[in-house]
């Protein structure tokens, strides 16, 4: 990946705000490398031993059930109301990729 000025603000921010637990939403035209950059930075903060990972690629076809399951296999319950990573010394960073794609749920389904 070839480091443009824009890559290059985009992980600094990142990395700002993933230091002080802000989520993070990233929109752009396609084809400007944001899966690339995001997927760069995920495999930086899990190789720290700080973090677990997780992505979820959505298509027209994923529902809201589906990404509620895959969030709640990636967590494990710690004390009654408390979930978190299965190793509680962890954090846990879930990457959701293409968010817009999902078709409208069905309701009464």
């Amino acid at each position: 990946m070839i480091a443009t000025e824009d890559s290059i603000k985009n992980s600094f921010l990142m990395n700002a705000l993933v230091k002080h637990d802000f989520p993070i939403l990233l929109v752009g035209s396609t084809g400007t490398g944001k899966t690339r950059l995001v997927k760069k930075y995920v495999n930086q903060l899990v190789n720290t031993g700080n973090w677990e990972s997780g992505e979820m690629v959505l298509s027209a076809t994923e529902t809201a059930s589906n990404l509620l399951k895959y969030t709640q296999s990636r967590l494990d319950k710690h004390k009654m109301g408390v979930f978190g990573p299965k190793n509680p010394a962890k954090s846990l960073l879930i990457f959701v990729d293409d968010l817009n794609m999902p078709a409208k749920e069905k309701y009464g389904a």
